[in-house]
Order: C-alpha cells, then structure tokens, then sequence
C-alpha cells in the first residue's frame, strides 16, 4: 500500500478536497488520488454519490463497506471524522489496529473525531 498526499484541497466554492479518492488510490496502489473517481466533486450533484463510487469500485473488483469501529487485525481500514482544518469539514485517514497510519493531508494532523469506519478490499475477479 502506497501513502499518497492528496491533490485537491478544500477551498469552497473554488475546490473541495480529494483525501476519500486518495486513501482509496493508496489502498489500491494507484500512482496518485487523480486515478480515483473524483466523488468528492459529486457530493452537490448526485443524489448517490455513494452508490456510484461502489459501481467504481466494483467494476475494479474492490469493495467498500461499514465497520462498526477498530479492527484489531493486521487489516488497513479507513475513519473519517472532523478535519482539524475545519470543523465543518470530514476527513478520512487510514488506520491499523485502533492507530493512526497514514493522514493522506501533507500536514499529517489526522482527525479529531473517529465517527465512520470502513473496510475496502479486493474482491475475487
């Protein structure tokens, strides 16, 4: 697993920021969060955002589901909480066993609350 920083930042109405693309990039060990579908400029537009990037990803034999908190595995795992940039804004960072991993933000700050947990994985071909 690569650990890529993020390409787009949030800067409203001009940008919003592509961390969600980029931990998925980094995950499936792709160049850049560029080679993601960009869902983050799809949140004001589509109704199910969602459901597109799990067509995305599915296409790609990934998977994308809910957890109901830290693994304590040896699995990678994504949290989204509160950005510390903006309290109005969430954030997604990679974690292993209930840790921080991996902030794709160049200033590695991570988040301030631990409110959704995911899964992504390859699936079977």
């Amino acid at each position: 697993m690569r650990k890529l920083i993020q390409t787009r930042f949030h800067n409203p109405p001009e940008s919003r920021g592509n961390c969600f693309p980029t931990v998925i990039a980094c995950f499936m060990d792709l160049e850049s969060g560029e080679d993601v579908l960009q869902v983050q400029e799809l949140y004001d537009k589509v109704e199910d955002w969602r459901g597109d990037l799990l067509e995305w990803l599915s296409i790609r034999n990934w998977e994308l589901g809910g957890l109901r908190g830290h693994l304590d595995t040896d699995e990678f795992y994504l949290v989204s909480g509160i950005s510390p940039r903006n309290p109005k804004v969430y954030h997604v960072c990679i974690y292993h066993k209930g840790k921080l991993w991996h902030d794709p933000h160049p200033d590695g700050t991570g988040i301030l609350t631990e409110e959704y947990f995911e899964y992504l994985e390859k699936t079977n071909p």
